[in-house]
């Protein structure tokens, strides 16, 4: 069974700054999606040139995820309540999608300084 990715676009509400996303990210929402079963992953990226965000999160199955978003979920959300009224506090969400994972290169994503002339070398 595929794992599932939902990609969700937050914008920042005026007043909010990115430093506060990265802190309660770090803090408080990685550590409760940690504690879910069914979640293998989560990343923030930012979009160039704008005060967006896609959020992403990987579970291991479109039904791990179901279950989570069912009741079996709720005691899970009760306990993330709080976080989440803060993270709701700082961004505003845009749009919203789900995808099944079709494929996956299994490479590492690094940052790349992408010569002219040249090959790719790696940043530190």
């Amino acid at each position: 069974m595929p794992e599932l990715l939902t990609i969700r676009r937050w914008t920042l509400r005026p007043g909010a700054d990115e430093a506060a996303v990265i802190h309660l990210v770090e803090d408080s929402i990685l550590p409760a999606y940690r504690r879910c079963p069914g979640f293998v992953g989560l990343g923030l990226l930012r979009i160039e040139g704008s005060t967006s965000y896609f959020a992403t999160t990987r579970c291991q199955s479109r039904d791990a995820f179901d279950e989570w978003a069912g009741p079996a979920g709720a005691p899970w959300r009760e306990a993330y309540a709080s976080t989440l009224e803060q993270w709701d506090a700082l961004l505003a969400f845009e749009e919203g999608w789900e995808t099944d994972v079709a494929l996956e290169s299994g490479l590492r994503a690094t940052p790349f300084n992408v010569l002219k002339d040249g090959p790719a070398e790696e940043q530190s």
